[in-house]
């Protein structure tokens, strides 16, 4: 009988990693700012740590303020589309930044960049981990 081989990542599992930890991370901060959990802020968190996580992959020899500023630019294109798509053509009414200093059609503004910016740090070092998870296969019989 063979033993668990234990096979180096090669990355779709760093990937699903931060997927869910973004997934947990977005709903834990609805609940503590809105005492509720909206589905949109998980899935739009969900794709901030996979772009800090391609972003960090892709970047090996860049510093981590570096890696932070670009994700923090890459995240807020992506909430600049999402607002869009869902506030002003759905209608939704997610969220509104336009009493904001320095916001982008009510969608992004500084603050909430810099707030990005700041969370990036953490789930850049999240991101090593992420790909050191080790993969395990199962279990083999000879016979």
């Amino acid at each position: 009988m063979q033993g668990l081989k234990i096979l180096r990542n090669n990355g779709i599992h760093g990937y699903i990693f931060m997927i869910s930890c973004g997934i947990l991370f977005g709903a834990f901060i609805e609940l503590l700012y809105h005492e509720r959990v909206i589905f949109a802020a998980s899935v739009i968190m969900c794709i901030y740590f996979a772009i800090i996580h391609k972003i960090n992959r892709a970047l090996t020899d860049e510093p981590i303020y570096t890696k932070a500023l670009i994700s923090t630019f890459a995240i807020s294109a992506v909430e600049l589309g999402f607002g869009i798509i869902t506030n002003r053509v759905m209608h939704l009414h997610l969220w509104d930044f336009s009493d904001s200093l320095f916001h982008v059609l009510g969608q992004i503004c500084i603050r909430e960049s810099f707030i990005r910016f700041m969370i990036a740090f953490p789930v850049i070092y999240l991101s090593k981990i992420a790909d050191r998870i080790p993969i395990q296969r199962g279990k083999t019989s000879n016979g």
